[in-house]
């Protein structure tokens, strides 16, 4: 297995040949497996500086898929700071995002997400309420 710094170069010479022939979809997603890698580092905030530019490029190209994507991507990175109130905005935008475009995962996905950031928070509630829905779309996802 790779190790996460040796992953970090990987996805660092990745980007490098998307920027040299300027293909930008390459270059999105280059940033998403970036930050991947220095999220599993755990390393949030340079993980959030690349879910960022993709972010960016997503917008500017137009893929929504992506764009929702690196909102979760955003999301799971503030909950790795503790900051669960800005993950959850960021897990919405996911959320309404893979709802648009037909992401049955995504949107499981999401809600998952969304229900650990509440329970974090200590709102069982609305956790129990999301795992709920989670479990929903997982069970249709397996007939």
């Amino acid at each position: 297995m790779v190790d996460s710094l040796e992953a970090v170069e990987q996805r660092m010479l990745e980007l490098a040949i998307a920027i040299s022939v300027a293909d930008k979809d390459r270059k999105g997603r280059a940033y998403i497996h970036l930050g991947n890698a220095y999220f599993n580092l755990p390393d949030y905030k340079q993980a959030i500086e690349n879910y960022t530019e993709a972010l960016h490029i997503s917008i500017e190209i137009g893929c929504r898929a992506e764009e929702g994507a690196a909102y979760g991507n955003l999301g799971s990175a503030f909950c790795g700071l503790g900051n669960f109130k800005q993950g959850i905005e960021f897990y919405e935008q996911h959320l309404s995002i893979a709802k648009e475009v037909g992401d049955s995962d995504g949107e499981g996905k999401t809600y998952g997400n969304l229900g650990r950031a509440y329970q974090s928070l200590g709102n069982f509630k609305q956790a129990i309420e999301y795992h709920e829905q989670h479990l929903s779309i997982a069970k249709k996802g397996r007939e």
